[in-house]
Parts: structure tokens; C-alpha cells; sequence
């Protein structure tokens, strides 16, 4: 294992992929505001797991990074789907919203 990989993650980790995981998120959401929610979301969740994650690679770095972002988008969309249910429940009952 190299030796970077195995100290916390730097501040080059961060520049280095940071671009990449709000253009995911941007691409997805079509919301600039809730991209960057969750490219922050998810370099907290990674700083959080670093000491268990094992890698051997920058790539696979890159690959976890991003198996925590496509987590963290299926989360928001489940989340928006129950919000969205939940106003179209309260619209049927004649509850005014808003």
C-alpha cells in the first residue's frame, strides 16, 4: 500500500476530486445549491470512513469517493420521492400548502 494512502486524507484528495463529485451531482440534480449539499455530505461521510477504508490506488480512492456520492444521490432522490408523496396526500385530503 502506498504510503499516502495509508495517512488521512489531504487537502490535495479534496482539489484533486472535489470538481468531479459536484459535476456528478450537478449533472443529476439540475440544482447547483443541493450539489454542492451533497459533494459536502460526502467528503464528510469519506473523512469519516477513511481509516477503514483500504486502498491501493488513487483510483480506487476515486472509486469509493464516488460509491459514497451515487449512495448519498440515492438518498436525496428516496427523500425527495416521500416529500413529494406526502404533498400530493396532503393536496388530495384538500389541505392547503405552502
Amino acid at each position: 500500500m502506498c504510503r499516502w494512502l495509508r495517512r488521512a486524507p489531504s487537502s490535495s484528495s479534496y482539489e484533486r476530486d472535489a470538481e468531479a463529485v459536484l459535476l456528478f451531482f450537478t449533472r443529476r440534480t439540475l440544482d447547483v445549491e443541493v450539489a454542492l449539499d451533497l459533494t459536502a455530505e460526502t467528503f464528510a461521510q469519506a473523512w469519516r470512513g477513511w481509516r477503514r477504508v483500504r486502498v491501493d490506488s488513487v483510483e480506487e480512492v476515486q472509486g469509493w469517493l464516488f460509491t459514497i456520492a451515487r449512495r448519498q444521490l440515492g438518498r436525496y432522490l428516496r427523500r425527495g420521492e416521500v416529500e413529494r408523496r406526502a404533498l400530493n396526500q396532503l393536496s388530495f385530503l384538500g389541505t392547503s400548502v405552502g
